[in-house]
């Protein structure tokens, strides 16, 4: 049992996590920025209808 094989699997299965979650971290971001916008039109929507 060599340790030569564990550290390159280890190092790209943590690199394929990284990304994985930094791809989740900003699909919700972008997901939360949208919700965002679309609460502030339909805000100033209903606010120009009002008036």
């Amino acid at each position: 049992m060599s340790m030569v094989p564990v550290g390159p699997v280890k190092v790209s299965a943590l690199g394929i996590g990284a990304t994985m979650a930094g791809a989740t971290v900003s699909t919700v971001l972008a997901l939360v920025i949208g919700v965002i916008a679309v609460l502030l039109m339909a805000r100033s929507l209903h606010l120009r209808l009002k008036d």
